[in-house]
């Protein structure tokens, strides 16, 4: 994450890979579905609910991603950018990666719960 970026930008470009991901569960991995899927994230997320390939409390917390993505989204004040600061952008993208864990768990993805190292001299 670049520090220098506005927070409700962190925001989008962070949800983008659940968005993906999304995209991937709902279309079974199956590319050419996911290339032509252009549904909103709202209705990909209805659908792999309604397929029950999810449970009740990862579809809460991807329709609460939905709902701030969609507020960052649409929040274009320039004059009063105050609405996301720093600290919910963290939180957003952690969370972010909680999420994207699960998913990728389904899709039975080789990096799902993959630990990195930090490199303590950064």
């Amino acid at each position: 994450m670049f520090l220098c970026c506005r927070p409700r930008h962190i925001i989008i470009d962070t949800a983008l890979h659940i968005e993906t991901l999304v995209k991937l569960v709902v279309s079974n991995k199956k590319y050419n579905k996911f290339i032509y899927n252009r549904r909103e994230l709202g209705k990909n997320i209805s659908q792999i609910r309604d397929k029950n390939i999810i449970d009740n409390d990862l579809y809460e917390r991807l329709n609460y991603l939905r709902k701030l993505l969609n507020y960052a989204n649409h929040d274009t004040d320039p004059i009063n950018d105050s609405s996301f600061d720093y600290e919910d952008a963290i939180v957003f993208y952690i969370e972010s990666r909680i999420i994207g864990n699960k998913l990728l768990k389904i899709l039975n993805h080789e990096t799902c719960d993959k630990k990195y190292k930090i490199n303590e001299y950064l």
